[in-house]
């Protein structure tokens, strides 16, 4: 395995703690790299949290794991209005992944997730 895959399941594993990476120092090509597997992962702003302190890494990251954060938080809150608006109209849904896991991380907006997986009855198709 790559040093860069190495270090960035080491930045992954320090987010998950909510700690701070202590795994030395990232050279810049390591650093694209693991940059590339965060987007790529969809964990951008758990890996800028982990690496907060570090110089290089916040020029690069900050303001784009910052507008993630901000966008996530949005996308989030437009889904929970959605749910409202369902629970008003009595129609009943299984919310899956996405969301629901989200909340297994110290900071759940900072895990990116593109959609919100929902189950509705057939017979609830039409309302929708």
């Amino acid at each position: 395995m790559e040093k860069f895959n190495l270090q960035f399941l080491d930045l992954l594993k320090s987010s998950l703690n909510n700690g701070t990476y202590e795994g030395g120092y990232i050279d810049s090509q390591d650093l694209k790299q693991i940059y590339r597997l965060s987007e790529i992962h969809h964990v951008l702003p758990m890996i800028y949290s982990a690496l907060y302190n570090e110089e290089c890494f916040k020029r690069m990251f900050k303001q784009v794991a910052l507008r993630l954060v901000v966008s996530q938080i949005q996308r989030s809150n437009r889904f929970l209005e959605l749910y409202k608006i369902l629970q008003k109209e009595n129609i009943e849904i299984i919310i899956f992944k996405g969301i629901i896991f989200r909340n297994m991380y110290n900071n759940p907006d900072d895990r990116m997730s593109s959609d919100e997986d929902i189950l509705v009855k057939q017979e609830d198709y039409e309302k929708i």
